[in-house]
């Protein structure tokens, strides 16, 4: 059915989301974005895991989508 068909796809783009977290140096910035994309936790799960302020965790967050918006500029 439907999801058999959409499964490959859904690996293809996981597997592209890890590649590119993976790319992220700054470890902090790899866990929170690790944790939210392949894990699925919120934003609050996380910054309760790591210890963090919400209000720190959801900056974070901002910052490493603007890394790894830097990374795929320099990748195209």
């Amino acid at each position: 059915g439907v999801q058999t068909c959409a499964l490959p796809i859904y690996l293809k783009k996981r597997t592209e989301v890890i590649r590119t977290i993976d790319s992220v140096e700054n470890p902090v910035l790899y866990d929170i974005l690790f944790k939210k994309y392949v894990e699925g936790k919120t934003l609050y799960a996380i910054s309760d895991e790591l210890g963090y302020a919400y209000q720190w965790v959801r900056q974070l967050h901002i910052d490493a989508i603007s890394v790894i918006r830097q990374l795929k500029k320099f990748e195209s």
